[in-house]
């Protein structure tokens, strides 16, 4: 068995916060050359403690951990999908954060998933048919456009961004030129004979 690195305080050179963006630097006394980043895989990624996401090959840590407000909106959510799914009588499962390999250097957690077909794998490299992330104000530029162009190249079907500031959701489909549209009538097409509505949605999460 491999040991899983630690990773002193979470931060090593190379590694960021997802509160910190990847600046470059210069240093008095030194050329112009550019710092070459370390570029890590999934290989590496399993070997460390603690949650992290790889985008591009560099590290994110997940931390601090999710807000009180995140958690309950996260549980609602799931709760409302799998109670969907049931009434449909689908065969898809609805996924708390698991390890999404887009890419070798490409390893996310979405904060919810629908997949409809067997994981037989620890991770899942092909694409859900559903992701959804709750926006945090250090999150939130990150899951507004990195996220947004990954999962629309991916090729996921619907991608949902819940912004607890604002209490709105916004939808997204992907269309038959494989862009992302916002969607207004909130329907997902999740097998042929199965769909679910997230109307009521919005009124469960902001009204309690």
């Amino acid at each position: 068995m491999i040991k899983k690195q630690r990773l002193g305080n979470r931060l090593l050179p190379g590694l960021f916060s997802l509160r910190q963006r990847s600046e470059s630097h210069t240093f008095s006394g030194m050329t112009t050359r550019a710092r070459t980043l370390p570029h890590y895989t999934y290989d590496d990624y399993v070997q460390w403690e603690g949650r992290w996401e790889v985008i591009d090959g560099i590290p994110f840590a997940m931390s601090p951990s999710p807000s009180p407000r995140h958690q309950f909106l996260a549980n609602e959510i799931g709760f409302f999908l799998k109670s969907q799914l049931l009434l449909e009588d689908c065969k898809c499962r609805v996924y708390q954060p698991i390890d999404l390999k887009i890419r070798e250097d490409v390893i996310l957690q979405p904060d919810l998933l629908i997949v409809c077909e067997e994981i037989r794998t620890p991770y899942l490299d092909h694409p859900p048919i559903f992701v959804a992330e709750i926006l945090s104000p250090s999150t939130k530029l990150t899951d507004q456009n990195t996220k947004f162009d990954l999962y629309e190249e991916f090729g996921i079907h619907y991608y949902l961004m819940v912004d607890p500031e604002s209490n709105q959701l916004q939808l997204f489909h992907l269309d038959d030129s494989k862009t992302y549209r916002l969607l207004s009538d909130m329907e997902i097409q999740l097998e042929d004979h199965c769909s679910i509505s997230l109307k009521t949605l919005p009124a469960l999460l902001f009204n309690t």
